[in-house]
């Protein structure tokens, strides 16, 4: 087995745009038995029996029929019949709804939609949510979908994902464009004095690949604001940088994405785990993005498979804290990759990413 470069750098993380700001919300209202919403989206296995979304702003309670659908080949819109199960939901405040017993047969290479329907009779009054970010910043795919009219409509898409998770019976899959039903996108501070003092993410590699550094989305840049990012071994016991730089805060610019490279490649070894943490030098720190969950299942939307999530409050300290609710978008990048040789025959086999790590 031997380590070739990409032809490009490999950013190894969920789909998010490479947006710095949280941007504003998109909903729709649901008030009537007619109205509904949705996401067209691709699935990644055979069987959908799980899903969850987002109830904003709460008025007036009330049931709605969840369910897949198949669209139409010429417009892209729910042809509004169930495939598999309709599943009853309860809506009595706002937050995440878990969805399971969809129990639809798909096939992994065609389109369907996730239907969110006001049920007969319905009295209520509630926002779900659909999608979140900066108009600039736009994802074409999956689409948001809603018919508060009588007649479906696309919804133009915002920067950072939509608003659902979907899944099979065991776990919520990683679509890309697909953020799980997340609390909130938020900014994390990180000063000198600020508490976490380093955040992040781990991550853990199926194959080995060559480090060559970050994309790091910042939401905002202080004054004089120098950090630090060390990529580290054994994050369960005591972290051990291998990786690490340091940047000076005029070279970032404004807010945004930043890819920054390592100033050492260390070789990342396979099914092992690492860390990825970004601390501040200065008072006036940087504010990286972060995504909130409920539960740690519905993180697993973000990601492909389980995730942990560390924090150390204090740079230096021999052990970091779990929390497994929370990602920061803290992502490796990789610019060797194995190239399957001699174990098993050819073809680049890419990485998965099991976590996030923060405070």
């Amino acid at each position: 087995m031997a380590l070739v470069a990409y032809p490009g750098k490999i950013v190894f993380g969920p789909f998010i745009p490479a947006v710095g700001t949280t941007g504003t919300l998109s909903v729709t209202v649901i008030d009537s038995a007619a109205d509904q919403v949705g996401v067209i989206f691709q699935p990644l296995g055979t069987l959908i029996d799980k899903a969850a979304f987002r109830v904003d702003t709460f008025t007036t309670l009330g049931n709605v029929d969840v369910f897949i659908s198949a669209i139409s080949a010429t417009t892209g819109l729910p042809t509004g019949a169930a495939l598999g199960s309709t599943v009853n939901v309860a809506v009595t405040a706002s937050g995440v709804y878990p969805v399971t017993g969809l129990n639809t047969t798909v096939n992994v290479n065609t389109k369907y939609a996730l239907v969110i329907k006001g049920e007969v009779g319905f009295a209520g009054s509630f926002e779900i949510r659909q999608s979140e970010g900066t108009s600039s910043n736009v994802i074409t795919f999956p689409y948001g979908v809603r018919d508060t009219t009588g007649t479906w409509i696309k919804v133009n898409p915002t920067g950072l994902g939509h608003s659902f998770g979907i899944g099979s019976d065991t776990a919520f899959w990683h679509i890309p464009g697909l953020l799980g039903p997340y609390d909130a996108l938020s900014s994390a501070a990180v000063t000198s004095s600020s508490t976490p003092r380093e955040i992040g993410n781990t991550f853990q590699p199926t194959t080995k690949q060559r480090l060559w550094g970050v994309l790091l989305s910042i939401n905002a840049v202080g004054s004089s604001a120098d950090f630090s990012i060390n990529c580290y071994t054994t994050p369960d016991g005591t972290p051990t940088s291998i990786a690490s730089v340091s940047v000076d805060a005029d070279a970032v610019g404004a807010s945004g994405a930043k890819l920054i490279p390592f100033t050492s490649n260390p070789d990342i070894e396979p099914d092992t785990e690492y860390a990825l943490g970004v601390q501040s030098s200065g008072s006036n720190g940087i504010t990286v993005l972060r995504l909130e969950y409920g539960a740690a299942d519905q993180l697993g939307a973000l990601f492909s498979t389980n995730n942990k999530s560390l924090s150390r409050a204090t740079t230096g300290a021999t052990s970091f804290t779990e929390d497994d609710t929370k990602c920061y978008a803290l992502w490796p990048v990789f610019s060797h990759g194995d190239d399957g040789a001699g174990g098993g025959g050819g073809g680049l086999t890419l990485a998965r990413l099991p976590g996030g790590l923060g405070g």
